[in-house]
């Protein structure tokens, strides 16, 4: 009889994005593989991979009766399809289907940790309080994490393990397989001139992720330079968690009128093809667990500029990129202009970028140690 494995999350596209490629991995190795989540778009692009998908309605913050009803919800689901391994994501799905798991009397919990969310004493304590109590294994996406919870007691040795991301398909993302016609109709169609030098970030438009710190940067080095564009690729992430980042940038782009030179593309599909119209890569966040988009952009052999942060600093050496202190915004910039003058350099930290992400962060790697773990519950 298979054992019977849920993923939660928060959100579908989380599962969608990076949970998939391991449930796909878990179901060729015999397990009966479902998920729960909160319908954003996704729904249907899992469903047609197979899957059978439980939308429920999780917040993303801390909200007593809403987490109660998720709970409640999550502990039908698991009764109802008798799951035998739960695997939870993402910090407030995590705990809810934690406790929900516990309730339901399921045997085995794991929890992946995508950088613990500890902005506060409340979020440690939860924290370890459910690694303690509610988890018997955690994977971690980074170094860091890992000595983290081991050093504060949030579990012992042998219950906790580092995958090193969730992993990248360096195969899908290959700069020797770019259609280059595609990419010219692309900068065509943000009006993207030949002699432009790009420079780029993909990820959710809020606060955290830096995007105020890359437009002011991008504003003193238009001054500089004026054949330079800044490519923004991402949606806005409005309403209870960031509602004035967009009325900030949007008064910024007018005053210094930047309306021709920073780009905003909205959600797109065609990542790979993007990174490889930019000449640096740029991740100017406060808060990662272990980017996916800055290996993605290393995986195309692009010159990644990111902040000396968790998860960053496990991605980007010196023969790889550049790292600096998160909110610098000044040293943001002279790094960039820097960057632009130096075709060879930016060239060179391409090249290892790529040879870093094959050692280090190929997708079949960090889903194999994920497996074996599953099969030991066999």
């Amino acid at each position: 009889m298979k054992l019977k494995v849920l993923e939660v999350a928060g959100i579908d596209l989380t599962i969608y994005k990076f949970i998939v490629p391991l449930m796909r991995e878990l179901k060729e190795n015999g397990f009966d593989v479902s998920c729960a989540a909160a319908s954003m778009g996704a729904t249907e692009k899992i469903e047609n991979e197979g899957f059978k998908i439980h939308n429920i309605d999780i917040k993303r913050k801390i909200e007593l009766v809403s987490n109660i009803k998720s709970i409640i919800q999550l502990y039908k689901i698991i009764k109802k399809e008798k799951i035998d391994i739960i695997h939870v994501h993402t910090p407030i799905a995590a705990v809810l289907g934690r406790i929900a798991a516990k309730l339901a009397g399921v045997k085995h919990i794991i929890y992946t940790v995508h950088g613990f969310y500890l902005s506060n004493k409340i979020f440690y304590y939860i924290e370890k309080f459910m690694a303690k109590y509610f988890t018997d294994y955690i994977f971690t996406v980074n170094h860091e994490d890992l000595v983290f919870a081991v050093e504060n007691y949030f579990t012992s040795p042998e219950k906790i393990m580092n995958i090193n991301s969730v992993g990248i398909d360096a195969q899908k993302f290959d700069p020797d397989k770019i259609d280059l016609k595609k990419i010219e109709q692309i900068r065509k169609s943000f009006q993207i001139n030949a002699t432009d030098q790009v420079i780029g970030f993909v990820g959710r438009v809020v606060k955290e992720k830096g995007i105020l710190d890359l437009i002011n940067a991008f504003i003193l080095l238009s001054k500089q330079k004026e054949n330079t564009k800044l490519v923004i690729v991402g949606s806005w992430e409005l309403g209870e968690r960031d509602n004035t980042t967009k009325g900030e940038i949007d008064e910024l782009i007018k005053k210094y009128d930047l309306q021709d030179r920073i780009i905003f593309t909205g959600h797109r599909e065609d990542i790979k093809d993007l990174l490889s119209m930019m000449n640096i890569f740029v991740l100017p966040s406060y808060r990662e667990g272990m980017p996916v988009s800055l290996l993605e952009a290393m995986a195309m052999k692009r010159c990644v500029v990111a902040t000396d942060i968790r998860g960053c600093r496990d991605e980007v050496n010196e023969d790889t990129g550049m790292l600096y202190e998160a909110g610098d915004v000044k040293k943001l910039t002279s790094i960039l202009s820097d960057l632009l003058n130096d075709t060879t350099k930016r060239k060179a930290f391409g090249e290892n970028a790529r040879k870093r992400v094959q050692k280090l962060f190929e997708q079949q790697q960090v889903i194999e140690k994920q497996i074996k773990l599953f099969q030991k519950l066999l």
